[in-house]
């Protein structure tokens, strides 16, 4: 009646978090069964402007945080899924650069720095 001790509930989750040990479905048997397909590779312009927006995280990080904190934010840039034929280190590097004004010099670049 209570459902004592030793026996389990059919409403009680099993080791996938699943009610009364609901098999999961395989990815790409769930794609397969619903006619998705996978998202097309990123275009350059939508990459650049993600990398730009994870780059204001990574400045935030160098100039008010730790290392934990920027190997954080440089990692979140890195796993963004890149265009074909696009290295993310590169593309990341370049985004980076780009946020400098050549115009200043090493010294005021990085006055930030005790």
């Amino acid at each position: 009646m209570g459902g004592g001790a030793g026996r389990e509930s059919r409403h009680q989750p099993d080791r996938v978090g699943r009610p009364g040990g609901a098999k999961a479905r395989e990815p790409h048997g769930h794609a397969a069964t619903t006619g998705l397909r996978p998202a097309p590779p990123p275009d350059l312009a939508g990459y650049s402007a993600q990398l730009l927006r994870l780059s204001q995280r990574i400045v935030g990080a160098v100039h008010d945080e730790g290392t934990d904190a920027i190997q954080q934010a440089v990692d979140r840039a890195l796993i963004v899924p890149a265009p074909p034929g696009v290295d993310p280190a590169v593309a990341l590097a370049v985004v980076l650069a780009g946020q400098i004004n050549p115009d200043t010099t090493a010294t005021q670049r990085l006055a930030w720095l005790p």
